[in-house]
């Protein structure tokens, strides 16, 4: 039997920032195993004439992103009034595209940040499924059954069942 390592989920660093509402942690427990495997989901179809390799967010996309997130933390170390400056010297054409960007960042990381919670939901689902297979005695597991610790992974997701 393979030791099980453990999972680098633990080491996050979490924002406690959260776009995706959870439940309170006071009304819920956290879910087991059992109740992760139970759940079902159905695969997103790609978006029309994306190709089969294609991914969603684009790197292009991921690059302008980047650029008003980096435009956005040099103007969040600006006081009021040197941003009141810079506003004034760049003009209404500048400031209203550096705005746009900046409000349209927000929302695609808003878009972004959902689905990378349902991905770890999906995943914690798959994972829990693979973890009680594994513990069947009857399980053909692989080589490398038993090496991922989904227990850790269950325990450090937020959330839980109601």
């Amino acid at each position: 039997m393979t030791k099980k390592r453990k999972s680098r989920a633990v080491e996050i660093d979490m924002s406690n920032l959260d776009f995706v509402p959870r439940p309170s942690r006071r009304k819920c427990r956290p879910a087991t195993i059992e109740e992760y495997a139970e759940l079902e989901f159905e695969p997103w179809q790609r978006e029309p004439g994306m190709g089969a390799s294609e991914l969603m967010p684009s790197m292009a996309l991921m690059r302008d992103l980047g650029v008003s997130a980096r435009l956005a933390y040099a103007l969040m170390l600006m006081s009021k009034r040197d941003m009141s400056e810079a506003i004034e010297k760049m003009g209404e054409d500048l400031a209203d595209s550096l705005f746009g960007g900046i409000l349209n960042a927000a929302e695609r990381f808003k878009e972004i940040a959902q689905m990378c919670e349902a991905a770890e939901a999906r995943f914690l689902v798959a994972g829990s499924t693979l973890a009680l297979q594994e513990e069947s005695p009857r399980s053909n597991s692989s080589p490398a059954a038993g090496a991922f610790d989904t227990e850790s992974i269950l325990r450090h997701a937020k959330g839980g069942i109601a």
